[in-house]
Parts: structure tokens; sequence; C-alpha cells
């Protein structure tokens, strides 16, 4: 697989935003950068499947879509949908599906980030 459809693949996830907002929301201050790092690492372990050296995808992954670090993304769309439709299904794609871009729809748009 190319990196560079794994690169537009994963770039459904990312919303980019120039918004200078605060997160005000209730719960774990940290629950955005956990969800970060799942969905990264489901999808550097699904590229590693499918023939792409896990740590070179991983950080390709961090730098482009957590502006080089997971503490920058500030939200998640859709946590529960991330963690129970979106990170299974990936770690399950085929490497065809996976390589091709097809997605649930689950995963569109997830991270949040303030640039």
């Amino acid at each position: 697989m190319k990196r560079g459809v794994l690169a537009a693949l994963f770039a459904t996830l990312a919303t980019l935003s120039a918004c200078g907002s605060y997160n005000t929301g209730s719960g774990n201050d940290n629950a955005p950068e956990q969800a970060c790092l799942d969905v990264i690492d489901a999808f550097a372990r699904t590229a590693e499947r499918c023939g792409v050296d896990y740590a070179t995808e991983h950080d390709l992954l961090v730098k482009r879509d957590a502006n080089g670090d997971c503490k920058n993304v500030r939200s998640i769309r859709d946590e529960s949908a991330l963690r129970s439709t979106c990170i299974p299904s990936v770690m399950a794609q085929s490497c065809a599906d996976f390589a091709s871009g097809k997605l649930d729809p689950t995963c569109a748009a997830q991270l949040q980030r303030f640039e």
C-alpha cells in the first residue's frame, strides 16, 4: 500500500479548525488525546498488517493529523461511535478495502483540533 493512499484515507478523520476555543466540557481532560492515540494506533496497526512500517506510519499520522502531538486534539466528534464502530471496523478491514479508502462513515471527521 502506498503511503499517499493511507495519508488520504486518514485525512477523513481529521477536521482542522483555526478557532481558538477552549474545551469546557466535562469529563476526562485527556480523553481526546487518548482517543487520538487509540485511533492512530488502529490505523497504523492496520497499515502494518498491510505491509507498511508501523512506526513510520504512526509518526506520519501524528505529525499530520494531530499537528505533531495528540495533545493538540481538543475534542472527538463522537467518541462512542469512534470506539464502538470506527476503530473495530478499521482493525478488521481487508487490506484491499483499507488501501482503497473504504471506511465506515463513523470514522469521518472524528479528530477535532485547533491550530
